[in-house]
């Protein structure tokens, strides 16, 4: 009887490091960018930075042309957007207001334009592309090729996945809100551990030039200003 209770125990601690290793499996990067797609694609509101690695994204305006180089701005679903855009203009380096309503969008930019106006940014800087479903971020995590995901790193005091990727840079304007130079670009996105949120994603064009995306306060209270 002792023997055969030695073996049952012997069972049931197998059993226990079986099970606990799996719980430990490590998830695959399709795994963690289908959830990382499902909380973007799904969030109410939350807050992104976006900053241009190289050269600026020139946007036309009615009387002076101007470089994006970033902005920080909020999102509330479905389609409401407020970024104060950082621009250069020259050496100098102001500060513009970009704002998307019911499919309308807003531009504001003093000493030029004192007050929004409606102006087409068209695919120069198109913000709201970034949060569609059918074009944007949740749709190029699950188009990219090459996946691959590596062990967890705690960045800024956080457990992150940080997965790696690569897509033609035709197909990822969605991905930006601007034209990517045509060639194979690298994607890097990053995924936070527990909440399988995405937290940040890097594109580098097959020219050098680039974008850092980072998304933050997922379905937090946001303000969006009217026109």
């Amino acid at each position: 009887m002792k023997r055969v209770k030695t073996i049952l125990g012997l069972g049931v601690s197998l059993l226990l490091v079986v099970g606990t290793a799996g719980c430990r499996r490590k998830p695959t990067a399709i795994e963690l960018l289908t959830a990382a797609a499902n909380n973007l694609s799904t969030a109410q509101s939350l807050r992104f930075s976006i900053e241009r690695q190289g050269a600026p994204i020139e946007i036309p305006l009615p009387l002076v042309t101007v470089g994006v180089v970033g902005a920080d701005g909020a999102y509330q679903a479905p389609d409401n957007i407020h970024a104060v855009v950082r621009t250069q203009v020259g050496d100098s380096q102001p500060e513009a207001d970009a704002l998307w309503r019911g499919g309308q969008s807003y531009f504001k930019f003093p000493p030029f334009l004192v007050s929004y106006i409606p102006l087409d940014l068209g695919q120069s800087f198109n913000v709201p592309a970034i949060f569609s479903t059918n074009l944007g971020i949740p749709a190029m995590l699950l188009r990219l090729n090459n996946v691959n995901v590596g062990d967890v790193e705690e960045i800024n005091g956080e457990n992150i996945y940080r997965i790696t990727g690569t897509a033609n840079g035709e197909d990822l304007a969605g991905m930006t809100g601007s034209t990517l130079a045509p060639g194979e670009a690298t994607v890097e996105a990053w995924v936070s551990k527990d909440a399988r949120q995405l937290e940040r994603v890097i594109v580098t064009e097959s020219d050098g030039n680039g974008w850092v995306i980072d998304f933050f306060g997922y379905n937090e209270p946001v303000e969006i200003p009217t026109p």
